[in-house]
């Protein structure tokens, strides 16, 4: 009899833990032994068995014993990543975690989850908790014994294929002795733009009993920033016209071939003959040059608007992402071509307007763009009128949700070309009300009254190509 009892006991341990890892959860599992034991304390009581209340007692005490020990393998371990701190939308970074055990003696049965860059997106995916099954699973597919120190070329993948730049890997570290290092290599896909400031790390262990765990998590200081991507276009109807060239002034001049003369200086190696400046060369005795202004193209202005709520669609490519992918588009043909360009583009309460001095400075602006102005667009862009000046070229980046093009019109400065692209906000959120705007009826009416100083207008849905949207336009008027 008292054999068949500690026979029925003991199955009933083995299912209580096949159990747990059914329920898939660590935190359940202290909670399920301490019930066990308080079973077997209640059955040790009606049949006055000694055993039972010794069963009881270890099972219990087992728990706590278990969590310091957990509490311990993670305790003094160290850690640490490299990786890039600036790529492309859609480019693959591969980042190198590493694990150093700085304690004095061996850690066993460690568990390193890899959560990649934190997203400050609301379409960021929630906290993620450690399992028991992720634990088993990464016991059985782990093949990866601890690197020595120091040997970071041959760093272990934990994976073939790439995952993308938040989302969770995790890895079983059997055994990393003391001062050992373990260093492994993720690839990851940036699929969206943004600046993203930390990388999230966490190391679990649930002891050697495995009947409670602990956990360390850290946040390293490892910031990204993503460009968007762009795209290069060979032409744009606004921009392309003889008619938009100008010259800048003498003071903002640099030097270049055209015909409007910018000054003297000495010659040098390969400098064209006819370009000798001889009465100079006469009276200083030394040849001397002329130098001529360089031909510049009209200032382009790029106006995104980005009211807050207006960004619509999934994560990576929203209308906003986009847009930032447009007006990179832009930016680049601009400064490829020798047009001045510069961003507009509300933040908070105010207006940002920054000049392209760079592409790298203006993809490091648009990937920084969110939905988080608190202006209006008309409002923004009537603060930014100042900057446009009269004969220039402006193209709003205009998402259809939270749009008054009306309004916007109104505030457009005099004598300036204006290119509009409407982005269709339903093709980016189908569950959007129907009466959000349509770009399909705007479009038709702007077909009939189309003001004069509406050089294009261009509808853009999502997946659509950004260089048939730019140099194809639906609506154009002669220039």
């Amino acid at each position: 009899m008292f054999f068949g009892i500690i026979l029925a006991a003991t199955f009933s341990l083995i299912f209580i833990f096949l159990l747990l890892e059914k329920l898939d959860r660590f935190k359940m599992r202290p909670f399920l032994v301490v019930l066990l034991s308080f079973s077997l304390f209640l059955i040790g009581m009606n049949l006055q068995t000694r055993w039972f209340f010794f069963l009881a007692s270890i099972l219990l005490s087992s728990v706590p014993v278990s969590y310091f020990i957990a509490r311990w393998s993670v305790s003094r371990m160290e850690l640490k990543i490299a990786a890039s701190s600036e790529a492309e939308e859609g480019e693959t970074v591969v980042v190198m975690p590493s694990v150093r055990n700085l304690g004095r003696l061996s850690r066993r049965l460690l568990l390193v989850e890899d959560h990649g860059w934190e997203s400050d997106s609301k379409k960021a995916s929630g906290e993620l908790k450690p399992t028991a099954a992720g634990l088993l699973k990464s016991l059985k597919k782990s093949l990866m014994p601890p690197m020595e120190s120091g040997k970071e070329e041959n760093a272990l993948t934990p994976g073939e294929k790439s995952v993308l730049f938040n989302h969770k890997v995790s890895l079983f570290i059997p055994l990393l002795r003391s001062g050992e290092e373990f260093v492994y290599k993720v690839p990851r896909i940036l699929s969206c733009r943004g600046m993203f400031p930390r990388y999230r790390m966490r190391i679990v262990s649930s002891g050697w009993l495995g009947l409670a765990f602990a956990h360390k998590t850290v946040f390293l200081d490892s910031p990204i920033t993503v460009f968007p991507s762009f795209r290069e276009i060979s032409s744009l109807p606004l921009a392309d016209s003889f008619l938009r060239h100008h010259e800048t002034s003498l003071e903002h001049s640099t030097k270049g071939q055209s015909m409007e003369f910018y000054g003297v200086r000495e010659y040098r190696s390969g400098d064209p003959l006819r370009y000798i400046h001889w009465r100079s060369t006469a009276k200083l005795n030394q040849l001397i040059v002329r130098e001529f202004e360089m031909e510049r193209g009209s200032l382009l202005s790029v106006f995104i608007s980005n009211p807050r709520g207006s960004d619509v669609g999934p994560e990576g490519d929203s209308t906003l992402d986009n847009c930032a992918r447009i007006g990179a588009t832009l930016i680049n043909y601009a400064l490829t071509t020798g047009h001045p360009a510069q961003l507009i583009y509300g933040e908070g309460e105010g207006v940002v307007t920054r000049t392209a001095v760079s592409l790298n400075a203006s993809l490091r602006d648009l990937a920084s763009l969110t939905d988080q102005a608190e202006l209006e667009p008309h409002k923004v862009l009537s603060r930014a009128r100042w900057e446009i000046p009269e004969g220039s070229i402006l193209i709003m980046l205009v998402p259809s949700l939270h749009c008054d093009l009306e309004k916007l019109m109104d505030e457009v400065p005099p004598l300036v070309e204006v290119g509009i692209v409407l982005l269709e906000a339903r093709t980016f959120d189908p569950s959007l009300s129907p009466q959000t705007l349509a770009g399909e009826e705007l479009i038709e009416k702007w077909r009939q009254e189309l003001p004069a100083w509406v050089g294009s207008f261009s509808l853009y849905s999502r997946g659509d190509s950004i260089e048939r949207c730019l140099q194809e336009p639906l609506i154009t008027t002669s220039v």
